[in-house]
């Protein structure tokens, strides 16, 4: 069949239609050269209507400039380029609304014509930056505030700095400064024995001597098992120290930490109760006298020299510089 091309639709009065001029047969539908204006309600196919410049799409009362409706699925807006399946706004049956990317490609927000919040084809998030790293949930390029929900005033800050406490929240000292926490790390280390002089001629730990430490700012957590199997004491002698730990304790004086110990067995002389930092990366054993009596560092000779011997569990924290 024989479609219609129409140059120009005039409208004439009285109980004449509008008049259809310059017709010829082309083998397009409908063309109409000089354009097409349509004012008033009108209905395209009893489903797109366009009233008072508003296009309603499944709604013949479209308050909008464009308006979607539908009754019994989903109401969606789909933009497609090309063979790509395409991106949807839609609202769903249930009221919940949906910002939906078909294709497996990153999701893209701006602002100012500028990039500030990508969501992956992974799902991971960037904020103000276009880089998501594989293991990575959320990527902020810059800095992160999170605040009291009713004082703004009382907040912290998170970057790739650290976290900064501010320090005017309840409890705070009107003198105290804000500080940041930069750094945590945490390992394992080896405790070892060492004698204030010489060297032992052999010594042999049991194989499950371990250490391990916590570092936050400028406080180290260390716990530890240590025990020996075999022990030449040779030329070595005076007190008795624990050394390899992770990092250098602060020398100031007064600044000494105490370590606790537990379940201490298999010495040949005096038991150590306590432990105290010393200088270096090394801390002391102590014992009491007497039961009452005033502590005093424990020797070399303390130590006994066959399997299972020297034996502690020691816990505690100290402060570097």
């Amino acid at each position: 069949m024989s479609a219609i091309n129409v140059n120009s639709i005039t409208g004439r009065t009285g109980s004449h239609g509008p008049v259809l001029t310059g017709v010829t047969t082309v083998s397009s539908i409908l063309h109409v050269g000089g354009g097409v204006t349509v004012t008033g309600v009108s209905t395209f196919n009893n489903n797109v209507t366009v009233t008072g410049g508003n296009v309603g799409i499944g709604t013949d009362n479209p308050t909008y400039q464009l308006q979607v409706f539908n009754d019994n699925i989903p109401a969606s807006l789909r933009l497609q380029y090309g063979s790509n399946t395409g991106f949807d706004v839609q609202q769903m049956i249930d009221g919940s609304a949906q910002v939906w990317n078909v294709d497996n490609t990153d999701l893209k927000f701006a602002t100012n014509d500028q990039e500030r919040l990508r969501i992956t084809s992974a799902g991971r998030v960037g904020v103000n930056t276009t880089t998501v790293s594989a293991g990575v949930n959320v990527a902020v390029a810059g800095t992160i505030r999170v605040e009291d929900t009713t004082d703004a005033t009382q907040y912290l800050t998170i970057n790739h700095q650290g976290i900064d406490f501010q320090n005017t929240g309840a409890g705070s000292s009107s003198t105290a400064t804000s500080h940041l926490l930069d750094d945590y790390e945490e390992g394992t280390w080896t405790p070892t024995y060492v004698p204030q002089n010489n060297s032992f001629t052999s010594i042999t730990y049991d194989p499950i001597v371990r250490g391990k430490y916590q570092k936050i700012g400028n406080t180290v957590y260390v716990q530890a098992f240590i025990r020996t199997d075999a022990l030449t004491k040779g030329t070595a002698s005076g007190f008795i120290f624990v050394g390899g730990l992770p990092f250098l304790p602060f020398s100031g004086s007064g600044h000494n930490h105490v370590i606790s110990l537990g379940s201490v067995d298999g010495w040949a002389g005096d038991m150590p109760d306590s432990a105290m930092t010393s200088s270096g990366n090394i801390f002391a054993f102590y014992y009491r006298t007497t039961a009452n009596g005033a502590t005093s560092v424990l020797e070399v000779d303390d130590m006994g020299g066959g399997a299972d011997d020297n034996q502690v569990y020691l816990s505690g924290h100290y402060s570097i510089n």
